[in-house]
């Protein structure tokens, strides 16, 4: 068994090795966007005060779509959806560190269940740590989260803030959830809760290969996306961690399963 240290020392030494790889080409996608989706930000409307606004980014991102492939307009119920999906029985939004990937899937799952709303296949692509039956079997592309949009599915990304801290090896220094509205002009569409993007534009994409992410796992990741001009609160370069896909409709078989 490699010792931590060793195992640090290996992953940067791999790290240096490989930064100079730059990811493949990206693909050229037709545009697609959806108007309806709801752009909800999570420092308000008024949601329940025993939650944190500033941890909030996943069930707001998450309420955007789920009322939209619902239809649900009211912005009261939008607001209840929020803090039920906040809650623990759902996603169990900690005040302090947000919500995990894990807990995304938890809470959406159950949300379905409860009322009955049939899907096909709920998914986490990326490289942190969800329980093995939400895990897809390929990682995160442009092609893969373009297949997502459609208007019987949804597409969650979760955003990691990286600074670098050696060439090649980047430590997380916090997360957000957004809602991923479309695609426009080879870029991405977000309704972003946070409050540091006041009018969805398309986000530039780039990509790098085998660039080690120092997170709570200590992975290499094979391919990470970067959105070089995202707007942040100013935590460093802003790339995506993984991302989630929702398809509604019926189902033979027990969801979650492959």
């Amino acid at each position: 068994m490699i010792q931590p240290d060793n195992r640090h020392a290996l992953l940067l030494a791999a790290a240096i090795t490989l930064s100079a790889c730059k990811g493949p080409a990206l693909p050229v996608l037709p545009d697609i966007s959806f108007a309806g989706i709801p752009d909800m930000p999570q420092q308000g409307p008024k949601f329940n005060p025993r939650f944190e606004n500033e941890t909030l980014c996943a069930p707001v991102a998450v309420a955007n779509s789920l009322a939209w492939l619902q239809g649900i307009s009211s912005l009261e119920a939008q607001v209840d959806m929020v803090n039920r999906l906040a809650g623990h029985r759902y996603m169990a939004t900690s005040p302090h560190i947000g919500t995990s990937p894990g807990g995304l899937m938890h809470g959406v799952q159950r949300y379905l269940q409860e009322r009955n709303i049939p899907y096909q296949r709920l998914e986490y692509a990326g490289y942190r740590t969800v329980p093995e039956q939400y895990r897809a079997n390929e990682p995160v592309s442009l092609q893969w989260l373009h297949s997502g949009l459609t208007e019987h599915s949804a597409v969650w990304l979760n955003l990691g803030w990286y600074t670098q801290v050696l060439p090649g090896v980047y430590r997380r220094e916090g997360g957000h959830w957004v809602t991923l509205a479309g695609f426009e002009e080879g870029g991405l569409l977000l309704h972003d809760p946070g409050p540091w993007q006041d009018q969805p534009v398309p986000l530039q994409i780039t990509s790098r290969r085998n660039n080690v992410l120092l997170g709570e796992d200590w992975k290499i990741a094979p391919l990470v996306l970067e959105l070089p001009n995202a707007p942040s609160p100013g935590r460093g370069q802003t790339m995506i961690d993984g991302a989630v896909r929702l398809l509604l409709g019926s189902h033979k078989q027990q969801p979650l399963v492959e």
